[in-house]
């Protein structure tokens, strides 16, 4: 490309929005897909917000975006001229699961929520019961282990 061409290139990219500068949907133009959502947005809400990417039309997966920032290192190694090999552009802070599950951070609900809305869609979360992890407190002096009790008489 000549650096003409390339100026018109940069002109025409738009500035890619991440982190809290993702307020509301907007289509992207990669894509002529625009299927039909569900009225329904099903996720689950438990450590972060769980949602199927099946469920996903195109933009809200700008809930993905929104759970990304920029990394400083990145901009700060290529300010200087260094290498930034190995050193990612965007910080993620989601999670794809391998049976094609969206894992968002749980402080990103109102973010889901106004997104899904926009869409048309009404969020469903049900909140997961709590995890029992087996520790109780015992006399309100230490955390006593239920299956430790016999190890405790055993050794006491």
């Amino acid at each position: 490309m000549t650096p003409h061409e390339v100026r018109r290139a940069a002109d025409r990219a738009e500035k890619v929005t991440v982190a809290t500068e993702v307020t509301r949907l907007v289509t992207p133009s990669s894509t002529e897909t625009r299927p039909q959502a569900a009225p329904v947005l099903r996720a689950r809400l438990g450590a972060g917000i769980r949602m199927e990417q099946a469920q996903l039309t195109p933009g809200l997966a700008a809930a993905a975006a929104a759970a990304s920032m920029h990394n400083p290192l990145f901009y700060e190694r290529q300010r200087m001229r260094a290498s930034t090999f190995n050193i990612p552009r965007f910080l993620h802070s989601y999670a794809e699961t391998l049976d094609r599950g969206l894992i968002l951070p749980r402080g990103m609900l109102d973010t889901v929520t106004n997104l899904a809305a926009q869409a048309g869609r009404r969020p469903e979360l049900p909140v997961l019961p709590p995890v029992v992890v087996g520790w109780v407190v015992k006399g309100g002096q230490q955390l006593v282990h239920q299956a430790g009790p016999a190890l405790q008489r055993h050794h006491s």
